[in-house]
């Protein structure tokens, strides 16, 4: 079945070759058995180049898929948002639609259950700089802002003054 969703996208312009499917089509297969042999992150790697080749809603599904089950849910919605956002093609497959009606619905579940960080700091200095897991901290601070499930590290500079605490 999916030999020919992948066969059948009938793609104008920069359409992948039948070889690029052909290639998508081992690789996704190869990954959802990982997913189904408790793998995700072996079955990560498969989309990522499934998708690198074909960039079809369904290979972005996949990986978002997978990089939900690995925790990664922020790129797992940004996955999402890509397969939502290609467009329906002329004579595209069925799967193709379905594919961003499941996108959809994963995307809404993964909104609701992805964490989110805020930071409150009582008379902060002027110059001070906050990081989370090394990465700058944007201001406003006490916005939340989304971050992958876990633990985290939250660093805040002021001069020579540093302090971290893990969050």
């Amino acid at each position: 079945a999916l030999a020919a969703v992948l066969g059948a996208s009938g793609l104008a312009g920069a359409a992948p070759t039948d070889a690029d499917k052909a290639r998508a089509r081992a690789l996704l297969n190869q990954g959802y058995d990982l997913m189904e042999q408790g793998d995700p992150k072996g079955a990560e790697s498969r989309f990522i180049e499934a998708d690198n080749l074909v960039h079809f809603p369904i290979t972005a599904l996949s990986l978002a898929r997978a990089q939900t089950a690995s925790g990664e849910l922020l790129a797992a919605r940004a996955s999402l948002q890509r397969a939502i956002a290609d467009p329906p093609k002329p004579g595209e497959p069925p799967a193709f639609t379905q594919a961003r009606k499941d996108a959809t619905e994963l995307a809404k579940k993964l909104d609701a259950s992805i964490p989110s960080i805020s930071v409150k700091l009582v008379k902060p200095p002027a110059n001070v700089e906050l990081r989370l897991d090394g990465n700058l901290f944007a201001p406003p601070w006490d916005t939340p802002h989304k971050v992958d499930p876990g633990s985290h590290l939250l660093a805040g500079k002021a001069g020579e003054t540093e302090r971290s605490r893990s969050v």
